[in-house]
Order: C-alpha cells, then sequence, then structure tokens
C-alpha cells in the first residue's frame, strides 16, 4: 500500500526540488539531513531517490526517539 501510494505520486516528482520539498513537508527534521539524503541517492531514478532518501530519515528519526 505504501508503495503504490507513493507510485501514484510519481509524477509530482519531475525535478530534485520537488523530493526535496515533499520530504520536507514528511519530516520535521533539520534541512541538513535532508542535503545528506539527497546527495546519497544522487543520480538514482527521482522515485528511486525519494524512497531511499525517505527511509534514511525515518531511520533517524528513530534513532532520535530512543
Amino acid at each position: 500500500p505504501v508503495l503504490d501510494s507513493i507510485t501514484n505520486n510519481n509524477d509530482q516528482f519531475r525535478t530534485i526540488d520537488d523530493i526535496r520539498l515533499r520530504l520536507i513537508d514528511e519530516h520535521h527534521i533539520e534541512q541538513i539531513r535532508i542535503e545528506a539524503a539527497l546527495t546519497l541517492t544522487q543520480g538514482l531514478p527521482l522515485i528511486k531517490q525519494y524512497e531511499l532518501a525517505k527511509s534514511f530519515l525515518n531511520q533517524i528519526q528513530q534513532e532520535q526517539a530512543l
């Protein structure tokens, strides 16, 4: 189901800025961490870049909560 909703939103990712704005909206986390996630996933297809960056940011938030 989560992958379906991401795939359905694929047309919204036309640029890296689209991904950046979505991640900022979804994660209340420091901008530098979002930039780091985007740097680590640079060069991948946009939907894959979004999925991996989101996963990374979720993991960071979980670790910070411990």
